[in-house]
């Protein structure tokens, strides 16, 4: 819990102390993006002309920038710039295009129609994959926690533009809800969505997927408890899964069932009480 802490504390912090800027030769559509963008997150927004963005940082006393530009948002922070990427979504979904199979698609059991809520969006690679899955006539909803996140990554749903045809569908078919999830749980209806998922970000992963920095600086650390799963349960009509590091201590924790523990990562699914 003193991790959990200190984690939300440090995202807290970042998304108080950036400021909003935009490339350099920005087109009006991106200035006015800009200009939005600032006036929701209260933040200052520089005119980058030709200045550097460490430059603009000092000038602002601002500990990072969120930049805006025709591809989308990232972060720049200490020299280093953190952007969006799809990681493995791209060959998940091509593996899956091809018949193979996905172990998160297996756990979740989920099926072309499907309305799935997946609480800890990250970089949203399962959402992607949901996504492909359920199709147009689905729903993905993904749940971050994290304002700066929330923004990258739904820009990045919008405008990623390298991939093939079926994941970039896949993308913009997902709907990004900046918020907590035990908060939004609580608020849906009964039997309202078909599969809720989690994926605790920091309890699970375990690879250096490119893009993940972003998520490790931004993303804020949170468990889910077994009152989160109980509201989980009541929500999904079909099951709750939920993602864990071998050897599934959490999933033991919360009386979770396992279905899946191959390889370093564990699944596990309950469903809905009666």
């Amino acid at each position: 819990m003193v991790e959990q802490n200190v984690r939300q504390h440090i995202d807290t912090a970042l998304e108080a102390d950036i400021f909003v800027t935009t490339e350099r030769s920005p087109s009006d559509g991106v200035r006015r993006w800009a200009q939005a963008l600032a006036a929701r997150l209260n933040a200052p927004l520089a005119d980058r002309r030709h200045e550097s963005i460490e430059r603009l940082a000092r000038l602002h006393a601002r500990l990072a920038a969120l930049v805006v530009g025709d591809s989308g948002l990232w972060l720049v922070r200490d020299g280093r710039s953190y952007k969006f990427h799809p990681n493995m979504a791209s060959r998940r979904v091509a593996a899956l295009e091809t018949g193979r199979t996905d172990r998160f698609v297996a756990a979740t059991g989920l099926a072309p129609g499907d309305h799935l809520l997946d609480c800890t969006c990250g970089l949203g690679a399962d959402a992607i994959v949901a996504s492909y899955v359920v199709g147009p006539a689905g729903c993905v909803e993904a749940v971050e926690a994290s304002t700066l996140l929330a923004e990258i990554v739904s820009a990045g749903f919008a405008r990623y533009d390298k991939g093939p045809d079926a994941l970039e569908q896949a993308m913009r078919r997902v709907r990004v809800i900046r918020g907590d999830y035990a908060s939004l749980l609580r608020s849906h209806q009964t039997s309202s969505r078909d599969i809720v998922y989690f994926d605790p970000m920091f309890e699970t992963t375990l690879d250096h997927a490119q893009g993940l920095d972003l998520v490790r600086t931004l993303a804020v650390a949170s468990t889910p408890s077994r009152e989160d799963i109980d509201e989980a349960q009541r929500v999904a009509r079909k099951c709750v899964v939920l993602k864990d590091r071998s050897p599934g201590r959490l999933l033991g924790r919360l009386g979770i069932p396992v279905v899946s523990s191959r390889r370093s990562t564990w699944y596990g699914a309950t469903h809905r009480r009666c």
